[in-house]
């Protein structure tokens, strides 16, 4: 009988790369289309369930550290990792339309440990993010949107009975507030402090023009409901392992809610 050959992970990535060189080099232009588009699913099927085996692997850490030990600062540190984790990733939902998942950690944090360690905490998922995935220049005063959106979920969520119409209010405060106003501010700054006055003039001009605005906030009803279905399915977990509010949520949209939340996108998505 032969004797079965068995390959290693690294063997098998390896010859994969090459056979997609030669095949890439030699396949028939239809061929490589077809190649491209499972490989473009593929893709958005990966960034679509990324996040939530993530998520998965860290809410029975959550659990254990909660019923063991009981050390805010281990909770702290894995909040973090979970937001830096989350940074690159992204829920695609169409064509140049896709919801941050780093917020998902970042209001959780904010619920568990509160407004003590959120700016240590928005510093250092900020800046350990920045240099495993970089985008564009480092700028420090960055660090103050990650700042401003803890703060406000901790004002909106923490040791709060949660509730849909907070998650609402803490997502709107953060889209108009620290997108529009404090980011905008930021980049004219950035410019400021590059020499480019003219382009620091028209950042700081156009903060408040309709369509800024409009693009800003187009999320701000997605986002809303993607985050309080988060929450829900996360805060039972949380509150048995005793770091969140116990008891029974107002994570639940009403029918007028619901309704408010819908006109708000229709008429934002036809504004644009």
């Amino acid at each position: 009988m032969l004797k079965k050959i068995s390959l290693g992970l690294l063997p098998k990535v390896l010859i994969a790369i090459v056979l997609g060189i030669v095949l890439g080099n030699w396949m028939p232009h239809w061929g490589i289309r077809v190649f491209v588009t499972f490989n473009d699913i593929f893709s958005q099927l990966l960034s679509f369930l990324v996040p939530l085996i993530i998520l998965g692997l860290v809410a029975p850490a959550i659990a254990e550290i909660g019923a063991k030990a009981g050390k805010m600062l281990v909770v702290t540190a894995l909040m973090i990792a979970l937001r830096v984790a989350l940074k690159p990733l992204a829920i695609p939902l169409g064509p140049q339309l896709s919801i941050q998942t780093a917020m998902l950690a970042t209001a959780l944090g904010a619920m568990i440990f509160g407004p003590v360690m959120a700016i240590p905490a928005a510093i250092i998922s900020d800046t350990v993010g920045f240099i495993l995935w970089p985008t564009g220049e480092y700028f420090l005063p960055f660090v103050l949107t990650e700042i401003a959106s803890t703060m406000i979920y901790d004002l909106c969520l923490y040791r709060a009975k949660p509730s849909s119409l907070r998650v609402v209010l803490s997502r709107f405060f953060i889209c108009f507030f620290v997108n529009v106003i404090l980011q905008q501010l930021i980049f004219a700054w950035q410019y400021a402090y590059m020499g480019n006055p003219e382009e620091s003039s028209k950042q700081i001009l156009g903060m408040f023009t309709v369509a800024r605005i409009f693009k800003n906030l187009c999320f701000f009803p997605i986002e809303s409901v993607v985050l309080t279905l988060f929450l829900k399915v996360l805060l039972p977990i949380t509150s048995r392992a005793r770091l969140t509010h116990g008891g029974k949520t107002g994570l639940d949209f009403s029918k007028k809610q619901i309704v408010v939340l819908a006109i708000l996108l229709v008429k934002i998505m036809v504004e644009m």
